[in-house]
C-alpha cells in the first residue's frame, strides 16, 4: 500500500486495502484484522495526517531549493519604481502626520533613499531591490518594513515619536542590508552589454577616433564637410592610419551629428540631474537658404555653486511663422531634450523675445500662450531691442535729425562703392598721418554701437575727409562730381554740422556703452537697471553740462579751426534740436526701459510698469548696496517669501538663510545661494540670440546655402560650447557611435574609398 500527500481520504485507502485483501484471499483478511487490532479509528486518522503534513513539506523545500538555484545563476532582479508610491493622495498627506511638509523636503533632501505612502516610511532602494543575491550572508536580509513602506513612529508624547522616527531612519542608514542593497542597484545600472559591445571592439576604437577628430575639426574651423576625405589623405601620405571607412562626406556629417546630439544630451542631462532652473530666451529669422528658423537658447545652471550662464540649445525649422507654431516648435524642442512640462512647471524662470508682435501679441503672442501654461515666469522683452526703439522713437521726432542722417549715408555710399574714392582716401590719411577708419551706416537697423563707431569715424578723420573732399573739388572729374563734392566739402566743414557731430557723438557715446554693458552675459537685471537710471540723469544733465566732444565742437566753431581744418559758415545747414534730442532720449527710455515689456498701449505700460517695480523692489532686497543705513526687523522678509513662491522654493530654509545674510554683512550664506542663481538666471537681454544668428550666418553662407537646418544646428552647437581640439576627447562619442551599430573605420565590409582626383590633369604635374 502506497500512501501519497493530500490525494485520497481515509474512507479511501480502507477500501482500497480491503479489495487488496480480497484479491489476496485469507491472507488479505488476516492483514487487514491485525491492523484492525493494532489501531484504532483514531489512532490511523493521526498517522495520515502526519504524512500527508510531511509529504507537503518535502515539496515546498524541493519547490525553494529550486528557486534558490535559478536565482543563485540569474542576474539580481530590480523591480521598476512602484508607482502607487509616487501618488500622493488628495486628501491625506503621504508622509508621517507628525512632520510638516518642510520637514518632508528637508529629509528628502538628507536621505535619498527615503520615501513614504499613506503616512508611514519606506526605503526606494530596498524596493526595487527584490533580493540581494551574492552580496546575500548569514543574518542579513532586508526589512520587509522598510520593502512595504509600514516603517511608523512608537510613543506617546510627540517628542517620543520624533525620536523614533530618527532612530529608525539613522539604523536603516547604517544597515549592512541597505548598504549591500545600494551596492547591487549601483551594480544593476551599469550597462554591461555596452561595455561587453565596447571589449568586442576596441580593436576598432583608436582608428575610428582620428575619423572623429578630424570630422570635430571641420566642425569648430566652419570648414565644409567635402573637405573631410581631403583631409583624411593628408594624413595617410603622413603615414597616419585611419582605416577603409568613414572617409566620405555623408560620414563626415553623420559623425558631428552624432557629436553634438551626445553633448547636447550631455548638458541637459547635467542640468536635469542638478534640477537646475532655466529661462528661455528665442528669436526668429530667416537662413540664407530662405528657411525661417527659430533659434532657442538658455540661461540656465550646470552647478549650484556657479552663476547660471547660457547655453544654445538648438536652431528649429519652422514651416509657419504663426504664434501657435512657434509655441509648438518651442515645446516640442523642449521636450525632445528631457524638459518635460512638469520639469518646466518647477524649473523654468523667465521667458525672453525680441518684441515683434508675434512674439508679444497681448492676446496671443507666444509670450502670452507660455505664460499661460507656467504663471509663475518672468515675461521678458529685450533691454537692448528697447533701448534701439527708445533712440528710434527721439530721432524720428527731433527736428534736423533727418539732415544729419542723409548726409552721414551719402558719406558711406562715397566710400562703399568706389574703390577709387577709398585709395585716394587711404593716401590723403597716409599723407597727414592719420589713423583712417571705416564708415558705415548710422542710426539703421543695427545696435547703436554701430552708429557710433561711424561717427567717431568721421570725428577723428574729420581732416582726412575734408583733404580729400578738397582734392576731389579741383580734379579731373565730371562737373557734376565736383559739385557733389563741394557740397559734401560745405556741409563738412561748417561749424554747425561740427557741434551737431559733436552732440551726436557724446549721446551715442553713452548709448553705446550702454548697449554694450546690456549685451554682456553677465548683466543681472538689477545692474541694468542701475544703469539704465543713470544714462537717463546723464541725458537730463546734458542741456545744462554739455559734453566733452560738444564743448570741444563749440570751442572750435568760436576759434574757426579745427584739426587744422578752416571752418565755414553753412546758411543752409538745417541744425539739430540739442536740448529737444536728449530730452526725447531720456522720456522714451524711461518709457521703454522701466518695465517687463514696451507697449504702445498705456494700459498696458501701466500693468507691466507695475510688474517691474515690483520685481525689482523683491530683487533689491537681495543687494546689499540698496540696503538702508539700519536694518528694521523684518527687512526684506516679504519679498524674499514673495520670491521664494514665484520660483518655487523652501520658504522656511531661504527665510533663516536671509536673516544669516542680513547678520553677516552681506555674505551669502550656502541656504540662499538657490535664491540668488535663480535672481540671476533671470535674462535681461536677448543679445545671445543675435549672436547664434551671427554664428548661423558664418555657416550657412552663399556656397553652403543648400545646407539643412539640422545640420547647422549640429554646428552651431559644437562651435559654440565645444571644447577647443586639443581638450575634446573623442572616444566617449565613438563609444556611443559603435553601440549605436555604426561601422568603425576599419570594418572589413567598407570599401576603400577612390582617391581624390582633379577632372582636368594640368600638363606642368609631370615635371612640377
Amino acid at each position: 500500500m502506497v500512501f501519497s500527500s493530500g490525494r485520497g481520504t481515509l474512507t479511501e485507502k480502507r477500501d482500497l486495502s480491503s479489495k487488496s485483501a480480497s484479491a489476496g484471499g485469507a491472507d488479505g483478511g488476516d492483514i487487514r484484522r491485525k491492523l484492525s487490532d493494532k489501531c484504532s479509528r483514531k489512532g490511523m486518522r493521526l498517522i495520515f495526517s502526519r504524512i500527508q503534513q510531511r509529504a507537503s513539506e518535502i515539496v515546498k523545500n524541493r519547490r525553494s531549493l529550486k528557486w534558490i538555484c535559478c536565482t543563485a545563476e540569474a542576474e539580481p532582479t530590480v523591480e521598476p519604481e512602484p508607482t502607487a508610491v509616487e501618488e500622493k493622495s488628495a486628501e491625506k498627506q503621504p508622509w508621517p502626520n507628525i512632520w510638516s511638509s518642510e520637514v518632508w523636503e528637508e529629509k528628502k533632501q538628507l536621505y535619498t533613499f527615503l520615501d513614504c505612502a499613506d503616512g508611514n516610511l519606506g526605503c526606494r532602494v530596498c524596493r526595487r531591490v527584490s533580493a540581494l543575491s551574492v552580496l546575500k550572508s548569514q543574518g542579513v536580509s532586508l526589512s520587509s518594513e522598510w520593502k512595504n513602506y509600514s516603517v511608523g513612529y512608537n510613543g506617546k508624547t510627540r517628542e517620543q515619536q520624533l525620536r523614533s522616527l530618527r532612530k529608525k531612519i539613522a539604523e536603516h542608514k547604517k544597515s549592512s542590508a541597505h548598504n549591500k542593497a545600494t551596492a547591487l542597484l549601483q551594480q544593476n545600472t551599469e550597462d554591461i552589454i555596452g561595455k561587453c559591445v565596447d571589449s568586442a571592439k576596441r580593436r576598432d576604437h583608436e582608428t575610428t577616433c582620428k575619423i572623429f577628430s578630424t570630422a570635430y575639426y571641420l566642425a569648430k574651423q566652419n570648414r565644409p564637410y567635402s573637405d573631410h576625405q581631403a583631409l583624411l589623405e593628408l594624413q595617410e601620405i603622413n603615414g597616419v592610419n585611419v582605416g577603409t571607412g568613414l572617409h566620405s562626406r555623408y560620414s563626415a556629417t553623420q559623425i558631428i551629428n552624432h557629436v553634438s546630439d551626445e553633448m547636447v544630451k550631455k548638458a541637459c542631462e547635467r542640468i536635469i540631474h542638478i534640477d537646475g532652473k532655466i529661462a528661455v530666451l528665442i528669436d526668429e529669422s530667416t537662413a540664407l537658404n530662405g528657411s525661417p528658423a527659430l533659434i532657442v537658447h538658455l540661461k540656465c545652471e550646470t552647478d549650484k555653486t556657479r552663476d547660471p550662464h547660457f547655453m544654445f540649445l538648438e536652431l528649429v525649422e519652422l514651416f509657419d511663422q504663426s504664434a501657435e507654431s512657434i509655441v509648438l516648435a518651442l515645446t516640442k524642442c523642449l521636450q525632445k531634450h528631457g524638459f518635460d512640462h512638469a520639469y518646466l512647471q518647477k524649473n523654468l524662470v523667465a521667458f525672453a523675445s525680441d518684441g515683434a508682435s508675434v512674439m508679444l501679441g497681448k492676446k496671443s503672442g507666444v509670450a502670452k500662450r507660455i505664460s499661460d501654461m507656467y504663471p509663475n515666469i518672468v515675461v521678458w522683452h529685450c533691454l537692448n531691442h528697447r533701448l534701439e526703439l527708445a533712440v528710434a522713437d527721439s530721432v524720428s521726432e527731433t527736428t534736423g535729425m533727418n539732415h544729419f542722417h542723409s548726409f552721414m549715408d551719402k558719406l558711406y555710399s562715397v566710400y562703399s562703392r568706389s574703390a577709387l574714392n577709398q585709395q585716394e582716401l587711404r593716401n590723403c590719411a597716409k599723407e597727414l598721418d592719420a589713423v583712417l577708419r571705416k564708415i558705415g551706416r548710422v542710426l539703421d537697423v543695427r545696435w547703436v554701437s554701430s552708429s557710433f563707431r561711424t561717427v567717431s569715424a568721421v570725428w577723428e578723420s574729420f581732416e582726412v575727409l575734408s583733404t580729400h573732399f578738397k582734392a576731389a573739388v579741383s580734379s579731373k572729374r565730371t562737373s557734376a562730381e565736383r559739385a557733389t563734392y563741394s557740397g559734401l566739402l560745405k556741409r563738412l566743414c561748417s561749424p554747425e554740422f561740427l557741434i551737431d557731430l559733436g552732440v551726436m557723438y557724446d549721446a551715442l557715446y553713452e548709448l553705446s556703452l550702454l548697449s554694450e554693458i546690456l549685451q554682456k552675459r553677465t548683466t543681472t537685471l538689477v545692474y541694468a537697471d542701475k544703469m539704465a537710471r543713470r544714462t537717463v540723469r546723464i541725458f537730463e544733465s546734458m542741456n545744462e553740462n554739455v559734453g566733452t566732444k560738444t564743448l570741444e565742437a563749440q570751442i572750435a566753431a568760436m576759434e574757426g579751426t579745427f584739426k587744422s581744418t578752416v571752418l565755414t559758415s553753412n546758411p543752409k545747414h538745417v541744425k539739430i534740436n540739442h536740448k529737444q534730442f536728449l530730452t526725447k532720449l531720456a522720456n522714451h527710455m524711461k518709457e521703454r526701459l522701466f518695465t517687463t515689456t514696451a507697449s504702445n498701449e498705456k494700459a498696458s505700460s501701466e500693468v507691466n510698469c507695475q510688474k517691474y517695480e515690483s520685481l525689482l523692489s523683491e530683487l533689491l532686497v537681495l543687494d546689499p548696496h540698496h540696503w538702508p543705513a539700519e536694518l528694521p526687523q523684518g527687512y526684506g522678509e516679504n519679498e524674499v517669501e514673495r520670491l521664494c513662491r514665484r520660483f518655487q522654493l523652501n520658504e522656511r530654509i531661504i527665510k533663516n538663510a536671509f536673516r544669516d545674510f542680513k547678520e553677516n554683512n552681506g555674505r551669502i550664506p550656502d541656504d540662499l545661494a538657490p535664491l540668488i542663481n535663480c535672481t540671476r538666471v533671470i535674462p535681461c537681454s536677448t543679445a545671445e540670440c543675435e549672436r547664434g544668428f551671427s554664428q548661423m550666418n558664418l555657416i550657412i553662407t552663399d556656397q553652403r546655402s543648400k545646407i539643412l537646418i539640422k545640420h547647422a544646428s549640429a554646428l552651431m552647437f559644437i562651435k559654440l560650447h565645444g571644447p577647443p581640439l586639443r581638450q575634446w576627447n573623442p572616444s566617449p562619442y565613438v563609444t556611443t557611435w559603435l553601440r549605436h551599430n555604426h561601422r568603425s573605420a576599419d570594418d572589413s565590409r567598407t570599401r576603400v574609398a577612390a582617391p581624390i582626383s582633379s577632372d582636368s590633369p594640368d600638363a606642368l604635374w609631370q615635371f612640377l
